[in-house]
């Protein structure tokens, strides 16, 4: 059986998505070489994270392509899980893309607190415009981990269009107020469930002048947003796309690939295995909707999917990589497998 990286990375897209476990020693059991024992098989996995050299610039390309977009929301976010003592951290830049994040660059993070810095975030962004000058960025969202002055300078210099939640917390200066106060408190009126109160005029935050939306959420707490172009209920309604991130690690997670029950903890190792999650979740929802569009799924009586497109690309992505583990020989060079998946 032939050694080279890029069919060990073919092996690990299958399995992962036939098997839809991220557990390397459960994954080497279906490697496809006859030969081996599990044991080697899961060595040879081993000696790919460690080795193998990815080029991550040529993966996003590869999930761009087939996502045909011309314009795009990017969303930042943290997915965290635990191994032991040990914190797993991944700083994930998604796009959004009808229902789901589509993750297109990442970076492991191996500081303890797994929080994100502002260097990290600005790397993933010109990451972006480097590799794709031509697609312009509509948006940027964000949770109220990633605030800051710097951040927001980063930004408001680039041109870039944001909706971010501040924090509570936050010191504003407020008409007519000699002193700085709580931001909160400008929506101290809000009293009733989904009551929205938007301000016309800008506010100065983190150094930067913004325009703020607020509402008052079922739980009670309070719900601030703030942007540099957006405005009103408008501004609300372009921060609430920020949930497709939690769909996009749903599908990495237990309603897909176990992410979580991997159990490598060292950050670029984490990178490389994510690059493969990456592209194998991007297929799968393309032909998802793909297969929606041909045989539309029915909806149930609360007119949701009765099931996800998600659930229905990974399905038919299963069964084609059980027909091209059956057909190895076919399969001398990483073109002819993007082909056989996009023929198929």
């Amino acid at each position: 059986m032939a050694q080279e990286p890029h069919y060990c990375f073919v092996y690990l897209l299958c399995t992962i998505a036939m098997r839809q476990t991220c557990n390397l020693s459960k994954l080497a059991m279906f490697f496809p070489d006859t030969k081996a024992t599990n044991a080697s098989s899961y060595r040879r996995i081993q000696r790919f994270f460690k080795e193998v050299v990815f080029d991550y610039d040529a993966v996003a390309k590869l999930i761009m392509g087939l996502l045909g977009l011309q314009e795009v929301q990017l969303i930042f976010d943290r997915t965290h899980w635990q191994l032991g003592k040990k914190h797993n951290n991944i700083l994930v830049l998604a796009i959004v893309y009808k229902g789901v994040g589509m993750p297109i660059f990442w970076t492991g993070l191996n500081n303890g607190k797994g929080n994100s810095n502002t260097e990290q975030r600005i790397d993933l962004i010109e990451r972006f415009k480097s590799n794709f000058p031509h697609i312009q960025i509509t948006n940027v969202l964000a949770d109220a981990e990633f605030i800051g002055k710097d951040w927001f300078n980063y930004l408001n210099k680039e041109n870039i269009p944001f909706c971010i939640p501040i924090r509570s917390n936050a010191k504003v200066q407020c008409k007519g107020k000699q002193d700085k106060m709580h931001i909160s408190r400008c929506f101290d009126d809000l009293k009733k469930i989904n009551e929205i109160k938007c301000f016309k005029n800008r506010k100065t935050i983190y150094g930067n002048k913004v325009y703020l939306s607020g509402v008052r959420l079922p739980d009670k707490t309070l719900l601030i947003v703030a942007s540099n172009t957006f405005q009103g209920a408008d501004l609300l309604d372009k921060y609430r796309q920020r949930w497709q991130i939690e769909m996009l690690f749903s599908c990495l997670k237990k309603r897909g690939f176990d992410l979580e029950a991997t159990h490598m903890t060292d950050p670029v190792k984490m990178e490389k295995l994510f690059a493969i999650l990456a592209v194998t979740l991007a297929w799968a929802y393309v032909i998802g909707r793909w297969q929606h569009a041909l045989n539309p799924i029915k909806p149930k009586s609360h007119e949701r999917l009765s099931q996800g497109i998600f659930r229905v690309g990974l399905e038919q992505l299963a069964k084609a990589a059980m027909l091209m583990m059956a057909t190895l020989d076919y399969f001398s060079n990483p073109k002819q497998v993007v082909r056989f998946f996009v023929v198929y």
